[in-house]
């Protein structure tokens, strides 16, 4: 119930350390059947605190009371697993209904609302995250316990994960390498497990979207249940998509000005299918998962992004959904089995995965890679990136005593890498990743908490020498592109130290500071050759290292029952910060565009984020979001490439909620403010500010206390605004993002 006895109907309750759990009834009642005493249950309501209660008899009935919270976007805090780094580092939480309210059509566009959360985007269905200025391989995304494995080196290349099948994530910024390996030095976001459903129920929903720039229309329908012990779910998703329309007519790219009829941009469009299977048991001290996802997504390539763009390959063809050459065809398969058992206070977890990923770049041959003889017009795979990834994890988490606790680590992954396609751009390659680690976390009296650890990483990369031929159209040879043999080990150790101070009242203080390293990738060592969605040639460079970083994290958390301030401020030094970086050059290949070479200088990073949430009068509220990165080449004192600009965003959100909870709803319009960014890199171009308006609206019909109807209707770039994103890779070609788009949803579950 809330502070004035109104039942809170719906009200997730969880049993700390298991996956158990249950809802509150429409007069608030729960119940729950736990064997042993003492147990912790959390309790949480979307407008509420979470509260954390000690169950010690079950004589009478608890009465429990739940604060009113501002609106915000970390509302519910249940996680079977999660960072064990997030008492002193800067943590998001984000549940289901966040995901339903953003039509942008991928997870990561999805998290660009987050102060020091932005996305590097490829058109309308291609997005990969950024922390505070890192990505890539210094970002891991950790789902249902395993790391993301899908060629994330590439700037064009997404995330292969179902925007539909995402109900909670956890998002930690700032250095967290001590549980996750040396790909987390920036930041990890955590997808995680479904909650089991309730026994012996079957649960399910059905969505559709549609979307009137690109014409997209979409669908997603989910089954879950448990029967016995045995528990299931299942979601198939798919979106269809056209090519997406920019408010402007023409665009210039290296001193040609070519035309856009009607603002179309030709070769846009796209088919995703997904499908989630998950199956399940639930022992009296274990929970056994396993899933299988497949993603498969087939998108057309700006025809502009082939070589030199011309006029007749932009032209309408008069059918805005075919897909034609250059497309990329991309299929992700996963298999993971988690494994949790549970002792009391202390649980053991095993996590293995398998991943496959297949991504096909098709484009016409060219006679600099084929010889004009050989040339087969039917032959259109330009490049073929097979990637097979195995992986493992596991950790023991024990309470030493009632204020200290131990999470002892460790996980290995191995890849295969093989090539294909008559295009080169990195060779057939292998890679060795592994680590163990020892984290412990102490609550000294009743306001103070430390948390530290250390850990040792040993790796390898083995690539294969191969060599590219390039001729020039009298098949003579002219030239060509080389990748040479290597197999370098490489081993090293970070160390963090936090702190977690919580005083009596409104402020709550966290502190950390860590020294992390990363392991270069074999697209940074030994890549060379034209990468088509990037509109540019890259070059790798074998004599790379390891690269440390020093990163110090201080925030700060003002919260009451109106109000709710949080300001993050970080500073990161980097030795052998490795960077892909625009150089004066262009490739020796025809049309191939700007030579982009892998550098590595020491580095600084550093920023602030503020993050303010406000209960103005009544249903109204107000959001607003501030984030800043500064980035610094030490070795030149120069600006370091693709950092995101300073950006602003606020909202006023009002909600509609009758005593009765039968029907509900929300209004919010949001203003973003991105600023110029003229601090660049030698040879990266600057890019202009903009200001974008975004509306939102949602109702909700409850038709039964586990049933309800929802209808959510969105309009992005509100005035059509003309802008470029400094993170687009379409801003390389000057190129303007979307126009104006109207989003509709009609969601029931039931």
């Amino acid at each position: 119930m809330d502070a004035s006895k109104t039942p809170l109907p719906g009200a997730q309750v969880q049993v700390a350390g298991t996956d158990m759990g249950t809802v509150s009834e429409s007069d608030g009642f729960f119940k729950l059947n736990v064997n042993e005493l003492p147990f912790t249950i959390s309790v949480s309501f979307v407008g509420f605190r979470t509260e954390r209660i000690l169950i010690e008899t079950v004589e009478d009935p608890v009465e429990i009371v739940l604060q009113e919270e501002s609106y915000s976007l970390d509302a519910v805090e249940i996680f079977s697993e999660h960072a064990k780094q997030e008492v002193s580092l800067p943590t998001y939480h984000l549940d289901a209904d966040f995901f339903k309210e953003r039509g942008d059509g991928t997870f990561a566009q999805a998290l660009d609302v987050l102060p020091g959360i932005s996305a590097i985007n490829v058109g309308t269905g291609i997005a990969k995250p950024v922390i505070r200025g890192l990505y890539g391989n210094r970002i891991l995304v950790n789902q249902n316990g395993i790391k993301q494995e899908g060629q994330q080196w590439g700037n064009d290349h997404g995330l292969e994960i179902d925007p539909f099948d995402v109900d909670r994530v956890e998002i930690i910024k700032g250095p967290s390498a001590l549980q996750y390996g040396s790909d987390a030095m920036g930041g990890v976001i955590n997808i995680a497990q479904q909650d089991i459903p309730e026994p012996n129920q079957i649960h399910g929903s059905v969505l559709t979207q549609g979307k009137t720039n690109n014409n997209q229309w979409a669908g997603s329908a989910q089954l879950q249940g448990q029967y016995r012990n045995f528990f299931f779910s299942t979601r198939y998703s798919h979106q269809n998509f056209g090519d997406f329309f920019v408010p402007s007519d023409s665009f210039t790219y290296n001193g040609f000005t070519l035309p856009l009829f009607d603002g179309q941009v030709k070769n846009t469009a796209g088919r995703e299918n997904n499908v989630n299977l998950v199956a399940g048991y639930k022992g009296k001290n274990s929970v056994t998962r396993l899933k299988y996802s497949r993603y498969h997504l087939l998108a057309g390539i700006f025809s502009g992004a082939i070589g030199i763009p011309r006029s007749y390959t932009l032209q309408p063809d008069g059918d805005a959904r075919n897909i034609e050459v250059p497309y990329q065809d991309v299929r992700h398969e996963k298999w993971i089995l988690n494994q949790t058992f549970f002792f009391n206070e202390h649980h053991l977890v095993f996590n293995f995965g398998y991943q496959e990923n297949d991504r096909q770049e098709h484009s016409r041959p060219e006679f600099h890679s084929v010889r004009s003889s050989e040339l087969d017009p039917n032959e259109t795979l330009g490049l073929g990136l097979l990637l097979r990834t195995w992986s493992a994890n596991a950790h023991y988490e024990w309470q030493a005593t009632s204020d200290q606790k131990w999470i002892l680590g460790g996980n290995v992954q191995w890849q295969d890498h093989q090539r294909r396609g008559f295009e080169f751009l990195l060779p057939n390659y292998q890679t060795f990743r592994s680590g163990l680690y020892l984290i412990g976390e102490r609550t000294i009296g009743p306001n103070w908490t430390l948390n530290g650890g250390a850990r040792f990483d040993y790796g390898r990369n083995e690539t294969q020498p191969y060599t590219q031929l390039i001729y020039n159209s009298n098949e003579i040879i002219i030239d060509s592109l080389t990748a040479i043999q290597t197999n370098t080990p490489f081993s090293n150790y970070s160390l963090a130290l936090g702190a977690h101070y919580d005083p009596a009242g409104p402020w709550d203080f966290k502190a950390n500071m860590a020294r992390s390293f990363r392991i270069p990738y074999p697209n940074e060592t030994v890549s060379n050759g034209v990468h088509h969605g990037t509109f540019r040639h890259e070059q790798g460079n074998p004599d790379l290292t390891s690269e440390t970083g020093w990163q110090l994290d201080l925030s700060s958390i003002y919260s009451n029952a109106h109000t709710r301030i949080e300001l993050n401020t970080y500073a990161n030094y980097f030795r052998n910060y490795i960077y892909l970086r625009p150089t004066a050059r262009f490739s020796r290949l025809p049309e191939a565009g700007q030579l982009f070479q892998y550098n590595q200088d020491d580095a600084l990073f550093a920023g602030v984020e503020l993050q303010w949430d406000q209960k103005i009068w009544g249903p109204f509220h107000y959001r607003s979001g501030f984030e800043y990165v500064y980035s610094l080449n030490l070795s030149e004192d120069r600006y370091l490439p693709f950092t995101p600009p300073a950006s602003y965003l606020h909202a006023v959100r009002y909600e509609y909620e009758p005593q009765d909870r039968t029907l509900s709803g929300a209004l919010m319009v949001e203003h973003r403010w991105a600023a110029a960014q003229n601090r660049v890199d030698r040879n990266e171009r600057t890019t202009p500010g903009y200001n974008l308006f975004r509306f939102q609206a949602h109702l909700i019909w409850k038709l039964h206390p586990d049933s309800y109807l929802r209808w959510d209707v969105e309009l992005q770039n509100a005035f059509n605004t003309p802008y470029l994103r400094h993170l687009s890779r379409y801003r390389l070609l000057n190129l303007p993002e979307q126009g104006r788009n109207w989003v509709f949803r009609l969601s029931y579950n039931f």
